[in-house]
C-alpha cells in the first residue's frame, strides 16, 4: 500500500461490480461499493458506504432521498416504529449491498473496520437537541453506535476482527449551511472517547485515527492520499495481530 503503482482501484461504476449489483436495480444508487488491491502486498480492501441521509454537495447536512424502490418500505411508514429501528434500516438500507461485496471480495473478510461520526455530525436537527442538549444527543448516538456494532458483528458471523475507527479533526467553518462548527468539533471529540467504551464493550478493537499526526488534508476535512495509507497501514497491522496461529502468509488479507 505504500507505492502508488502497487494499488488498483475497481470503483462504483466497473462493469465486475456493477453487475454484481444490477438485480438491485436503482437500489445500487444508494451504495458507494469499491475495491482497492493491492498487489504488492496481497491485500484487498472493500468498502460500503451508505448514502441515504446525506447530501453529495455543500449545504453538507441537507437529507437527500436514495432509497429508490424503497418508499412504500421506508418513506410510507416513516412514522412508524419499524421504520425508525435500526436493525429495520440497516437490513433494507445497506444489508442488501453485502453479499455482493463479499462476491467480488472471494469470500467472507478477515477484517471489518467500522465507522459512524461525520455523517451523523451533518444530520439535520431541526428541534435543535444537538446545540441545546448535547450530552442527550451524544447518549442517543451511543445507542445507536452500541446496536450498529451488535448488528455487524451478527452480519459477518465467520469474520474474527472487528474495529471501530475514530474520525479525524476537520476544518471549522463558521457560517450558515455548514454542520463543520466548533461546536461539532468538541462533539466529535467526545464521540471519539464515547467510542473508546463501545468498542470495548462488544469487542472492538479501537483505532485512534484522531491521534494520527502529522495528518494532512486535502480539503476541509478529507486526509490526503499519503495520510490515508499510513491510517490504512495502522488498521492492517491491527488486523495482523489477530490473524490465527498457521494462518498462511501467502493468502491475500482481505479487511
Amino acid at each position: 500500500l505504500t507505492e502508488r503503482s502497487s494499488v488498483g482501484t475497481n470503483f462504483s461504476d466497473s462493469i465486475s461490480i456493477q453487475q454484481l449489483l444490477k438485480p438491485h436495480g436503482m437500489r445500487r444508487k444508494s451504495w458507494d461499493v469499491r475495491i482497492c488491491e493491492s498487489f504488492s502486498r496481497r491485500v484487498i480492501m472493500g468498502l460500503v458506504h451508505n448514502k441515504f441521509g446525506v447530501k453529495p454537495c455543500s449545504p453538507w447536512h441537507c437529507p437527500i432521498a436514495t432509497m429508490a424502490g424503497l418508499e412504500n418500505e421506508l418513506i410510507g411508514n416513516k412514522w412508524n416504529d419499524q421504520a425508525r429501528n435500526l436493525s429495520y434500516l440497516f437490513k433494507i438500507g445497506l444489508q442488501p449491498s453485502i453479499p455482493p461485496l463479499v462476491v467480488a471480495f472471494g469470500g467472507s473478510p478477515h477484517g471489518v473496520l467500522l465507522n459512524s461520526a461525520f455523517w451523523d455530525l451533518s444530520h439535520p436537527d431541526p428541534q435543535g437537541i444537538r446545540e441545546k442538549h448535547p450530552e442527550m444527543w451524544l447518549q442517543s448516538w451511543a445507542v445507536n453506535v452500541s446496536q450498529l456494532m451488535q448488528i455487524v458483528r451478527r452480519t459477518f458471523p465467520e469474520t474474527r476482527w472487528f474495529a471501530w475507527h475514530t474520525g479525524n479533526w476537520f476544518h471549522t467553518v463558521e457560517e450558515g449551511h455548514h454542520w463543520n462548527t466548533a461546536h461539532a468539533l468538541q462533539l466529535l471529540g467526545q464521540m471519539n472517547d464515547l467510542s473508546e467504551q463501545l468498542a470495548a464493550t462488544h469487542g472492538f478493537e479501537w483505532l485512534a485515527f484522531h491521534r494520527f499526526r502529522p495528518l494532512q488534508l486535502r480539503d476541509m476535512m478529507h486526509p490526503t492520499s499519503p495520510s490515508l495509507v499510513r491510517l490504512a497501514e495502522m488498521a492492517l497491522q491491527s488486523l495482523g495481530t489477530s490473524l490465527p496461529v498457521g494462518w498462511n502468509s501467502s493468502h491475500s488479507e482481505k479487511a
